[in-house]
């Protein structure tokens, strides 16, 4: 018949404190993401409204409020500097540089003639060290008429570029 075995006691606490920490990281990340999102309406009051991934509990999207940055670009370029500024201004929000930040595009929406303000939309794609990550975005959304930001949504990976180490050239 089958033989019962006791584990042990090293191997029980090692198990018991893998599941204590397994336990405080949801925690731990909750706290993160609340210390997170203080810290930005603290910076920015308004009637800011702010949204959790789900997965990592980090703010991910924030809307619902104004940050005026004195200015209004001229062109796509000027965009996409504004957008790249309000990134290196949020880095605990965001957890990257605007360098790791490839630019998808400018898009300008014409929503006057719908009953609200023009907007432009600025979104990036985050890659680190020549490689994309997957899912791993950051837009910025400003009021087309006085720069001011309107909305930001980031999916990006805080810390990436300290998980992947850089591409070793081929030359010697």
């Amino acid at each position: 018949g089958a033989r019962l075995t006791m584990t042990p006691p090293r191997i029980r606490a090692s198990v018991a404190a893998a599941l204590m920490l397994a336990l405080l990281v949801p925690t731990s990340a909750a706290q993160t993401s609340r210390t997170t999102a203080s810290a930005f309406l603290a910076r920015h009051p308004g009637a800011w409204k702010v949204r959790a991934d789900p997965v990592t509990r980090r703010p991910s999207f924030l809307y619902g409020g104004r940050i005026p940055l004195g200015g209004q670009p001229s062109d796509d370029g000027g965009w996409e500097q504004f957008a790249r500024t309000v990134v290196d201004l949020e880095p605990e929000l965001f957890g990257l540089p605007s360098d790791e930040l490839s630019l998808r595009g400018v898009e300008h929406l014409h929503l006057a003639a719908h009953g609200t303000s023009d907007k432009v939309a600025v979104v990036f794609d985050q890659v680190v060290h020549g490689i994309p990550v997957r899912h791993a975005s950051v837009s910025v959304l400003f009021d087309a008429a006085s720069g001011d930001v309107l909305a930001l949504d980031t999916t990006a990976v805080p810390g990436a570029a300290r998980a992947v180490a850089p591409p070793r050239s081929t030359l010697t």
